[in-house]
């Protein structure tokens, strides 16, 4: 069983150097799947995902593949957010109990990665996925608007761990004109910052399984390297596609598991 892990830290912090996407939206289900209580597949992941975005992040920061300045922005939200989540986890687990915690965190999980991958898809139909951007044209959201982005961002990676990597990375796909590469490694610096934040909320409260986690972050080194040495050898668009593809499967998954439970007698 041990190996397992090894390669789900392998196979997924290969496409989190490579994409940006896919450490949180696919290792929290995977963990679930393998009948880790979500509540805790949430925090093993979050301390997974620190290491993964570590080093991807360094690897990027060599190429200079980061703007600190939109960080900078996002930190400003996503901090606030992340303390804001992380006291409503700790209450949430008091007041009611971690089976009823599991349960809610599994639904809130499922529909984050059901609308994102719908939000998502609907940019790869559209031709939006990923423009060739001009050298010049790196034009920034405003201050505000990336403080709001951080706020959402950091609130729900506490919950689910997602949101990191995706939802940042649809958010500069959108609305900043830098090049591919540069949100990637800008994408994965910040995400690196607030899963660390994360990660030490969930260890505050026990919900890491310490175990796991050193398995999965064995594999993820030498993913991560290959990754990120991938990320300007390969075309990324059809990747994409099959991760987003992959997203939508596990949030309806999870969700069809949690109305199960629902109507359970």
């Amino acid at each position: 069983m041990d190996i397992i892990f090894v390669l789900l830290g392998f196979l997924i912090g290969t496409l989190v150097g490579m994409t940006g996407m896919g450490g949180g939206a696919l290792m929290t289900p995977a963990l679930i799947f393998f009948g880790i209580p979500a509540s805790v597949a949430v925090g093993t992941d979050l301390l997974y995902a620190t290491a993964t975005k570590a080093l991807s992040s360094l690897l990027h920061m060599r190429r200079r593949n980061i703007d600190q300045r939109l960080v900078g922005s996002l930190l400003g939200g996503s901090i606030p957010g992340s303390v804001l989540g992380g006291y409503l986890i700790g209450f949430g687990g008091g007041a009611f109990g971690e089976d009823l915690l599991n349960k809610y965190t599994s639904l809130a999980l499922g529909v984050v990665l059901v609308i994102i991958s719908i939000l998502m898809l609907i940019r790869v139909v559209r031709g939006e996925e990923f423009h060739a951007r001009e050298p010049h044209s790196v034009s920034l959201p405003s201050v505000w608007k990336l403080i709001t982005v951080g706020v959402t961002v950091g609130f729900l990676v506490q919950f689910t761990s997602v949101g990191s990597g995706t939802l940042v990375l649809f958010f500069l796909l959108g609305f900043t004109a830098l090049s591919p590469k540069r949100i990637v490694g800008t994408d994965l610096f910040h995400g690196f910052l607030l899963t660390t934040i994360g990660s030490l909320t969930h260890l505050w409260f026990g919900y890491v399984d310490y175990g796991i986690a050193l398995l999965l972050i064995a594999g993820t080194i030498p993913g991560a390297y290959m990754g990120v040495s991938l990320n300007s050898r390969i075309p990324l668009a059809p990747l994409r596609v099959v991760l987003i593809l992959v997203l939508m499967l596990a949030g309806i998954v999870l969700l069809g598991e949690w109305l199960g439970v629902l109507l359970s007698p």
